[in-house]
């Protein structure tokens, strides 16, 4: 249960500041007042805004992707099995 609560305010956290805050962070600025004034425009500038930062969200992408690869590749265990390897073995 305590998993799966953790799981889902993480999905929450992403959410939010990964997804909400940079489309809609650069374009609320400019036009804070039309939000106040109808907080239904949100939508509208969310849907304008989101091609200007689709180019945030691929290299958002490769950089999971490369720290997966990373991830999985252990490069420090198989950087330090490649030196001792090669310098630590008797001959």
């Amino acid at each position: 249960h305590a998993q799966h609560k953790l799981q889902w305010w993480y999905f929450t956290f992403q959410l939010i500041f990964v997804v909400l805050v940079t489309t809609i962070g650069r374009s609320l600025m400019n036009q804070f007042g039309a939000v106040l004034e109808s907080p239904t425009s949100v939508f509208g500038i969310l849907a304008s805004s989101l091609p200007n930062a689709t180019h945030f969200y691929m290299t958002y992408l490769i950089l999971q992707w490369t720290k997966k690869a990373y991830e999985l590749l252990r490069y420090m265990n198989l950087s330090k099995f490649l030196f001792f390897e090669t310098y630590c073995t008797p001959k």
